[in-house]
């Protein structure tokens, strides 16, 4: 099974700016994975969309997608 992403900020509409965190887990793997994007579209396995544990800031009207994966 793909590993599961959990945020540190609830997907809705905020008013402030927002500093947001993933959390990575896979049953199997110790060490998964997530691709991001701020931008909604599909994140790519390149090095310029891995989540590294930094906050990510948000100031304006974002999609954020996930892609979590196995080592």
């Amino acid at each position: 099974t793909a590993p599961e992403v959990t945020s540190s900020v609830a997907p809705k509409s905020y008013e402030t700016e927002q500093l947001v965190k993933f959390q990575v887990k896979d049953d199997k793997d110790l060490a998964p994975k997530a691709y991001y994007t701020i931008d909604g579209s599909e994140p790519t396995q390149d090095d310029a969309h891995l989540y590294k544990g930094d906050d990510i800031k948000i100031t304006t009207t974002t999609t954020i997608a996930v892609l979590a994966v196995d080592n």
